[in-house]
């Protein structure tokens, strides 16, 4: 279930960007929606079913042999330690394509250096976590199905996840070049080199690929990609946002939970 407060969220902006550098530059890897879905879905048939509302993304370390169901992608480094210094989001500010109304906005979390969700609980490495906000009533789903733009209310016999996920919040579905970014420094890592990165997603899943009922459970995608870096963003683009975060925090006073069927 979320734990953390949205202004935890914005702290953790402010020390990354303020923080002092360590013994490597920070680096920036990033990686599009259609990307993302492709590595964890692959060419499943049923792909349609599922809407990605969670994220947690780590660097491969040389300890990872397996992840979790074969072999980590050849060409790509793997490290022996690293340091998130920061992350990107895919939505990262008020910015619907076709909302109900004015108001209502469609951001995604994005938290560097957070720890394995619990279903990755033997994982004791960090890893950057994006999340749709769950102060928002609309939620930009990556999917692959254009069926999204429904509003859900409680459904009886709903899993827990997917009603507590939807329940008075409409969906839609998130342009797959939206980028999403990971800010890296790690000893003997250069520019454009290429770093396997582990991937962990949580999923509402529908009954079909009208997307109007839920089925009732949530689907978790394990996946990999090797993703080469570029130049980190310039400091006062890190500051802005910093700032938007930080400004957007003070307005949220608390954030809901959402229960997480294990």
């Amino acid at each position: 279930m979320l734990r953390r407060q949205f202004l935890s969220t914005a702290f953790l902006a402010f020390l990354a960007i303020f923080a002092p550098a360590g013994k490597a530059s920070a680096l920036l890897y990033t990686f599009d929606t259609g990307m993302l879905l492709t590595n964890l879905m692959g060419d499943m048939s049923d792909r349609n079913l599922y809407g990605v509302y969670e994220v947690y993304v780590r660097p491969a370390v040389m300890s990872d042999p397996y992840w979790p169901l074969g072999a980590l992608p050849s060409g790509a480094s793997r490290l022996a330690n690293y340091d998130l210094a920061g992350a990107i989001s895919p939505m990262p500010f008020p910015d619907s394509y076709d909302p109900p109304s004015p108001a209502v906005i469609d951001q995604w979390i994005a938290e560097p250096d957070v720890a394995a969700p619990p279903e990755l609980l033997s994982d004791q490495n960090p890893f950057v976590h994006f999340i749709f906000n769950p102060a928002d009533s609309l939620l930009a789903l990556a999917a692959t199905n254009p069926n999204m733009g429904r509003s859900y209310s409680g459904e009886p016999g709903a899993s827990i996840i997917g009603d507590s996920v939807l329940n008075g919040r409409t969906t839609e579905l998130m342009p797959a070049d939206r980028t999403w970014g990971v800010l890296m420094a790690a000893s003997g890592v250069n520019l454009g080199d290429s770093v396997t990165f582990l991937v962990t997603a949580f999923a509402v899943q529908f009954d079909d690929e009208s997307a109007g009922d839920l089925w009732d459970k949530q689907a978790q995608f394990n996946g990999s990609m090797a993703l080469a870096s570029s130049p980190a963003p310039e400091a006062g683009t890190l500051f802005l946002t910093g700032t938007v975060l930080i400004t957007l925090a003070l307005f949220l006073k608390k954030r809901a939970q959402v229960a997480r069927t294990r």
